[in-house]
């Protein structure tokens, strides 16, 4: 491991040694082997850290402000979201099948890093994201335990205001999408 956490800072009264210690046996605990370099990537809920290794880059967050309940309940809807086709990264599993790891009273997940860009603001990127907006909606979520605010009835409806307040722009592209899948 030759740069762990060089000119990195943790927040919430950890040091930098706790933090390190939390980090790498969640690596192990998540079977990420061969940490060559980690760095702090910020975060507000969380303390976001960047792991690279031999073979791939990951992210391990550690949760701060969350119950590990709500934090499984997160990972369990993204896996679901996962397995409809949406495109979503989601939390690896430990070997427990279980999303969420444990240390000292810290819980942590991990997810594999993709690459990302910011994208334009196009047509056709406004497009994919009206179509993925509803794909997200029109997700059957009777089997799983998600968050009740992506199952509120008129969620696409007010959705559609907050985006013509914000985008009035765009907001006809929105719309025309929405209108398409009634």
């Amino acid at each position: 491991m030759s740069q762990i956490l060089q000119d990195s800072w943790t927040p919430n009264g950890r040091t930098l040694e706790q933090s390190k210690e939390i980090i790498i046996k969640s690596a192990k605990a998540f079977d990420l082997w061969g940490i060559i370099k980690i760095d702090r990537i910020g975060g507000n809920a969380n303390e976001n850290y960047s792991i690279t290794t031999k073979k791939w880059d990951f992210v391990i967050k550690i949760v701060i402000e969350y119950p590990k309940e709500n934090v499984e309940q997160e990972a369990n809807y993204i896996q679901e979201l996962f397995n409809n086709n949406f495109p979503v990264i989601p939390y690896i599993k430990l070997k427990s099948w279980k999303h969420v790891y444990e240390y000292k009273n810290t819980i942590t997940v991990a997810l594999k890093k993709e690459k990302w860009y910011h994208p334009e603001q196009s047509k056709n990127n406004i497009s994919e994201i009206a179509v993925n907006f509803w794909k997200l909606h029109s997700i059957s979520t009777n089997n799983s335990n998600t968050r009740k605010h992506w199952l509120d009835y008129n969620y696409l409806q007010e959705s559609l205001k907050i985006i013509k307040n914000k985008f009035p722009k765009e907001y006809p592209i929105f719309l025309n999408i929405y209108e398409s899948f009634k």
